[in-house]
């Protein structure tokens, strides 16, 4: 049976209630049939479910999506949280750090075991991203939802003072770790015109080297010994995804090639 069955019964109370006086108890059953709309093609038994997840939640405050066994497993699977769940995560986490920074009395353990609840680390990339930036925390390139983790754990944990690397002064840029480094990019663009090479062990070994540590100056100027087009106004992040495409762009280009 199906939820707007429900709501024409309801409905049908309306005018006895109205005729016997009963004015609010008639406005209250047709606020509850506006409120059923959303479910009216849903049969009982979803509409049962989702009360129950609505409880759940007014209890824990825990988003039920975010446990493990209920998110969907499998290619073509995957469901994402929507702006106002991703935000409602993020008022959770900062909450957790006001009660941190406030020097409140629960220990620290607790806090940790009340940012697992959260079921976090059931987060795909895009929302772990997406929730970092919400509360106000940096990210790379390459960072991936478990770095965004235990940025989390570190912000709760030990403060967000830990997270922030002091300022430092511009220090002039060193030609051999320069030109060090641009010919390790240099090697692995000879090694993407190769078939045994692959995207994956590219990443890998352009991971290594180190390309998101160097400064702006430093990428900069890797950049321009490479030959790669970049303005001086262009962030470091971006300077080092634009070297990291000098490699990857040959070994999909040859790819593409193939086909």
């Amino acid at each position: 049976m199906k939820v707007s069955v429900l709501q024409q019964f309801l409905r049908s109370l309306a005018a006895p209630l109205q005729s016997a006086g009963a004015a609010k108890q008639a406005n209250d059953l047709e606020q509850t049939c506006q409120a059923l709309e959303p479910f009216a093609e849903q049969d009982f038994a979803h509409l049962a479910a989702s009360l129950v997840q609505a409880q759940e939640f007014h209890q824990t405050k825990l988003l039920p999506m975010l446990k493990s066994k209920s998110r969907p497993s499998g290619r073509g699977a995957e469901r994402t949280l929507n702006d106002a769940q991703l935000q409602h995560l993020a008022q959770q986490v900062k909450h957790l750090e006001q009660r941190a920074a406030a020097g409140s009395e629960t220990p620290r353990a607790e806090l940790a075991a009340e940012l697992d609840r959260l079921g976090l680390e059931n987060l795909n990339k895009t929302e772990a991203i997406t929730l970092a930036k919400e509360v106000g925390l940096q990210t790379r390139v390459r960072t991936t939802a478990q770095d965004v983790l235990q940025l989390l754990r570190r912000l709760i944990l030990e403060g967000r003072e830990s997270l922030q690397q002091p300022a430092q002064s511009s220090k002039p840029v060193d030609p051999a770790k320069v030109q060090h480094l641009a010919q390790q990019v240099r090697q692995l663009e000879e090694k993407a015109a190769s078939a045994d090479a692959s995207l994956d062990g590219l990443n890998t070994e352009l991971d290594q080297i180190g390309l998101d540590g160097l400064t702006k100056e430093e990428a900069l100027a890797v950049a321009k010994e490479l030959g790669v087009h970049a303005a001086s106004r262009t962030p470091a992040t971006e300077l080092v995804v634009l070297i990291r495409r000098s490699v990857l762009d040959r070994k999909e280009a040859l790819e593409t090639a193939r086909v």
